[in-house]
């Protein structure tokens, strides 16, 4: 068989590389032009020699897929080099079929995948998985990012498998009983396995689904019911990322409730909570959430509170457990934490609406609502005022 090399590298090819292994246990080398040495330029000659393979992996969700499509395979074709277009299709076919086919020879007949986030172990999903896991079920870990990967690849293979592959290719899992999934991808729309559970606390009145058209859909409760359900299976779950979180809590040593939590969405909101902040500082301590999408630049507006002993920053994701357990309010605005936060922590939170509409489908009693203009005032209205009559 003639030596295969992938190109390029990247995740695309890392997960060409698993699938490869996992479907016939051979090593093959990369061509990397990031790395001197590594590149095309210094191994073509080389490849040609040996007749040499070179696998194109590259994924068509990239904006950047006709691009770098065109000029990868010009370039092999100007050198006359040997290479396959549709090896990460072919390998995924096959993977998938040896991980059915071990599945079966084990006894499993109820098999769920779950489509994993590459950011963070996701809450989103709270206890479902260990849920299923003692009602029998086994559990395949579809990661299509390396992190994603990283954090799942130890499993536990008497009841678990795992898949390193591109979002693209999930319509491949026929074998599976289900699907889930959190997040509002498009890449597999009108799939009958899906089961759609949401990043947050989501009103389907204000979603448009015909996107999840034959899909399973899971609602946080009455009020967030769609008015046309016709189209999907509405499942009735509550907010499963609370029970996640609850139980950390609770099985979490009790700490001294001594701060306030500032949770602000974005760079808009962070500069206007930046005054309230000061504010609070020179009678309580300050726990900031930092949202992993910030720049670092943005920590420039902090200048003035960021040496200050009492002021600390939160930049776990998901939010750190410490954060519900040592503070006793949260002062935020578009972040649904104004609905998780009073429930998981018991204390309330001070929501400075970004819009007049900004919570009106929701039970306004979980938070006090404080405009912009009631917390800068001077004496009885300020922000100060209101924490210290919580």
């Amino acid at each position: 068989m003639s030596k295969v090399y992938i190109y390029p590298k990247g995740t695309t090819g890392e997960q060409l590389e698993w699938l490869i292994k996992k479907v016939e246990g051979i090593s093959v080398e990369f061509i990397d032009d990031s790395i001197e040495g590594e590149d095309f330029e210094t191994k073509k000659e080389f490849i040609k020699k040996n007749n040499g393979i070179v696998y194109v992996a590259l994924s068509k969700l990239s904006p950047n897929y006709e691009d770098n499509h065109r000029k990868i395979t010009k370039r092999l074709n100007d050198n006359k080099i040997l290479y396959k277009d549709d090896a990460v299709l072919e390998y995924a076919k096959r993977a998938i079929l040896k991980i059915e086919q071990e599945c079966k020879s084990k006894g499993w007949d109820r098999v769920i995948a779950f489509i994993m986030p590459g950011f963070v172990n996701d809450k989103h999903f709270g206890l479902l998985k260990e849920e299923l896991l003692k009602r029998g079920a086994k559990l395949l870990y579809f990661c299509a990012q390396k992190n994603s990967y990283l954090q799942n690849k130890d499993i536990d293979s008497s009841r678990e498998c795992i898949l390193y592959l591109s979002y693209e290719y999930v319509y491949l899992l026929e074998f599976v009983s289900a699907i889930c999934v959190t997040g509002d991808y498009k890449i597999y729309p009108n799939n009958p396995k899906i089961i759609n559970i949401w990043h947050a606390i989501v009103d389907l009145k204000n979603v448009d689904l015909d996107n999840f058209k034959n899909q399973a859909v899971c609602v946080a409760g009455e009020c967030f019911m769609p008015h046309e359900n016709s189209k999907v299976e509405l499942i009735k779950t509550g907010y499963l990322a609370y029970d996640k979180v609850y139980f950390e809590i609770i099985n979490s040593d009790n700490v001294t409730k001594d701060s306030v939590l500032f949770a602000p969405y974005d760079l808009e909101e962070l500069q206007k909570i930046i005054p309230f902040v000061e504010e609070v500082l020179e009678k309580y301590k300050v726990v900031l959430r930092y949202r992993y999408e910030w720049e670092d630049n943005h920590l420039q507006y902090l200048s003035n509170v960021i040496d200050n002993p009492n002021f600390s920053i939160d930049d776990s994701n998901p939010m750190d457990i410490l954060s519900y357990k040592k503070t006793f309010c949260l002062v935020c605005a578009k972040t649904t934490s104004k609905y998780s936060y009073p429930l998981l922590s018991l204390n309330p939170a001070i929501v400075l609406p970004h819009n007049a509409k900004s919570a009106g489908f929701v039970n306004e009693n979980l938070w006090i609502n404080c405009d912009y203009s009631i917390a800068k005032s001077a004496g009885g209205g300020g922000i100060l005022c209101l924490i210290d009559n919580i």
